[in-house]
């Protein structure tokens, strides 16, 4: 299963706001996010949330690799391009950094354009996203 983070309240994005999570439409397997309008069980919720708290400041936890094992989350995925200035979010700048400094995640993708300077616009005028990440959580 895939854990989809930072959580966010509605899909604002750099480049758009969505009514559904985009994971929804391009990734067929199994994912979890932390949202405004939860559809899970209240407990699955707080949990999500609680792990967040790992990633708020950026310090990372030891314990965080046992703790996605545990619930079946095998790939974290970091979304870069939510609108900071909107969306109710961690910074993702924060989320990398407490994941990278959380034992049993590695890194294996990247992708999207690279951050543009200010003003420089892509296709159609529309700013460009930042990179996003994938990270595999390493089994015991």
């Amino acid at each position: 299963m895939t854990w989809v983070i930072p959580g966010a309240g509605f899909g604002i994005h750099e480049w758009g706001w969505t009514m559904e999570e985009v994971m929804q439409a391009v990734d067929r397997s199994p994912w979890v996010t932390r949202s405004q309008v939860p559809l899970t069980p209240a407990a699955t919720i707080r949990m999500l949330t609680a792990l967040e708290t790992y990633l708020e400041t950026g310090s990372g936890s030891p314990y965080l690799q046992a703790m996605l094992v545990r619930i079946g989350i095998d790939t974290v995925l970091v979304r870069h391009d939510l609108d900071s200035d909107v969306a109710v979010a961690t910074p993702s700048n924060l989320v990398s950094v407490a994941l990278a400094r959380s034992p049993g995640l590695r890194r294996v993708k990247s992708f999207g354009g690279a951050r543009l300077r200010p003003g420089d616009r892509g296709v159609r005028g529309a700013a460009q996203p930042r990179r996003g990440g994938e990270r595999r959580v390493r089994r015991p």
